[in-house]
């Protein structure tokens, strides 16, 4: 597990390739076996599967500039 954990990389390029239905839904359910504060669960997921939006927020932040390149 630690492994896992220490070469775990944060991806900034992109192909240029439509994410399929079921892995998002695969990536959604594992996200929300996170533990959360209290047992709460107050985390909102939003699927944005629209390409004008993320070139919107690109422009945003110096930080978000890699959702330019981001798949959909």
């Amino acid at each position: 597990m630690l492994e896992i954990i220490f070469k775990r990389k944060s991806i900034r390029n992109y192909l240029n390739k439509k994410v399929e239905n079921e892995k998002i839904e695969k990536i959604l359910r594992a996200a929300m076996q996170a533990s959360t504060a209290g047992n709460q669960q107050e985390w909102e997921f939003i699927v944005i599967d629209d390409k004008e939006i993320p070139h919107s927020l690109a422009n945003i932040s110096p930080y978000s500039s890699f959702l330019k390149n981001a798949s959909f």
